[in-house]
């Protein structure tokens, strides 16, 4: 099945615009040490810290909230493919032996997963 989703790999970088806003870029194509925004980019989506002001954490190091949701949707496009597999491979795994229960948890999980890859491709 193909993907209706822009093509990954996604990438992030700040917007330039503000401490708290990051663009994220599609596609394989994006070299944003050579093409940053400024020079013309097509962002697909921009993440804003909630608060709008810039946070530490424990580190020391100076991230704040949006940078965490920019990377964590920037790998979105992998995470979805790698976790099909995952799903696939695990549905393919034979259950005699299992408890009764357990193949029923796992079922649960199951559907549990194609659930949420629903949702991710648009489908719930």
């Amino acid at each position: 099945m193909s993907t209706k989703h822009s093509k990954g790999p996604w990438k992030v970088e700040h917007s330039g615009y503000s401490h708290t806003s990051f663009l994220i870029h599609a596609g394989e194509g994006v070299d944003l040490s050579t093409n940053p925004v400024k020079y013309g980019t097509n962002p697909i989506a921009e993440v804003f810290d909630k608060t709008g002001v810039m946070g530490t954490v424990d580190t020391g190091d100076v991230f704040d909230q949006g940078q965490y949701n920019a990377a964590l949707i920037a790998a979105a496009p992998e995470l979805l493919e790698e976790f099909k597999k995952v799903l696939q491979y695990a549905q393919d795994v034979d259950m005699t032996g299992l408890t009764k229960r357990f193949q029923l948890e796992l079922r649960a999980l199951f559907k549990r997963s194609e659930l949420v890859i629903d949702k991710a491709e648009g489908r719930s």
